[in-house]
């Protein structure tokens, strides 16, 4: 969407498809705005759409294609599994609304492409909500990084250990685009991206033979960066009920930095501090502004809201999304061919396959 200077006053009339868990942060997105307005929503069962059109005075649809019948609605949210985003997108981006996709942006590079297209035919803003780059102990420890306070980043190692598989469509993984690296690992590759930049070579082992067919519970995920410098990713979901570690760390030259966990913490897995650095020989405890997993995602709503109406780039676009698609896509090539995979290679692919395949 081309940027403009413009800065619109009357709020944003929003039409909300899915209104599952995340949708239902999503929705508090939008609450906590006076910039935006939910004039419509969207879900298969009537008891969400009731209990949302009563908070919102929303008109409430049983099906994404009845709200965007509804000339009123002006962008629309996509909290949809992960196999109905392409669908939903395209429809919505075509009849000249803007549209927030919850991560993953799609099932492959292709995919991707194809809405990506679609927003830049239709000079509309395409956004994937990437909540974690929003979370205040995270976006302090980027500033960190790119401050110098570490020195060179040389290594980053990203957690993703969780007591038990999520249950219902993720489960499948012509839904989901894969198993565990497709689902809650997302937020783990867009992370390392968001620290240490674009990787130039991807190598993974994962506990399946054809990770893209199946659906993996767990893996390791080498990020190789060209300079020397690496980002692995550990995931599981093998670790006791009840758990959820999410913890990163950042080793650098000249010093270290601890992050107990976005998520670890909304569950209560930790109470420890959310951003300590190790520097001069001691660590120090780094404040940051108040804010949980839900206020990342609520972040990530506010700003989609602020691109459209102020006519600029949203933090995360659709572009972003395709990065991180591709990241994703070089481990399951990987993993199920036991070479190193460029992720070139990925970005480069323009045709829709199964993950994996």
């Amino acid at each position: 969407m081309a940027e403009s200077t413009a800065r619109r006053a009357d709020p944003l009339r929003v039409g909300l498809v899915g209104l599952g868990e995340v949708g239902q942060h999503h929705l508090r997105g939008y609450l906590s705005t006076d910039r935006a307005r939910v004039v419509a929503v969207a879900d298969l069962s009537a008891e969400l759409t009731a209990a949302a059109a009563g908070r919102t005075g929303a008109r409430a649809c049983s099906h994404w294609m009845d709200l965007l019948a509804d000339a009123d609605v002006e962008a629309v949210d996509v909290s949809l599994p992960h196999d109905l985003h392409l669908a939903a997108t395209l429809a919505a981006l075509e009849s000249g609304r803007h549209v927030l996709v919850e991560k993953p942006l799609g099932l492959t590079v292709g995919e991707c492409d194809r809405m990506i297209e679609a927003a830049r035919r239709a000079d509309r803003v395409l956004a994937v909500s990437h909540n974690q780059v929003f979370f205040a102990p995270h976006v302090a420890a980027v500033d960190l990084v790119r401050s110098g306070a570490v020195g060179r980043p040389m290594m980053t190692r990203l957690r993703l250990g969780i007591g038990g598989r999520y249950p219902g469509w993720r489960l499948d993984p012509a839904q989901a685009g894969g198993g565990l690296l497709y689902d809650a690992g997302v937020h783990r590759f867009y992370m390392a991206r968001e620290i240490m930049g674009d990787p130039v070579a991807v190598t993974a082992r994962t506990d399946v033979a054809a990770p893209g067919l199946e659906s993996e519970g767990s893996g390791v995920v080498v990020l190789e960066h060209g300079d020397g410098s690496f980002a692995v990713i550990d995931a599981n979901y093998l670790n006791p009920s009840g758990t959820f570690d999410d913890r990163i760390e950042i080793a650098g030259d000249a010093g270290l930095i601890d992050l107990a966990g976005c998520e670890a913490a909304f569950e209560g897995f930790t109470n420890e501090p959310a951003l300590r650095l190790w520097a001069d020989g001691a660590w120090q405890v780094v404040e940051a502004a108040p804010m949980d997993w839900s206020g990342s995602v609520q972040a990530a709503v506010r700003d989609f809201v602020d691109a459209v109406l102020d006519g600029r780039r949203p933090r995360v676009a659709g572009e972003d999304g395709r990065v991180v698609v591709a990241m994703i896509q070089a481990a399951y090539e990987s993993a199920r061919t036991g070479r190193r995979v460029e992720l070139a290679e990925m970005l480069g692919t323009r045709v829709t396959t199964e993950a994996g395949a």
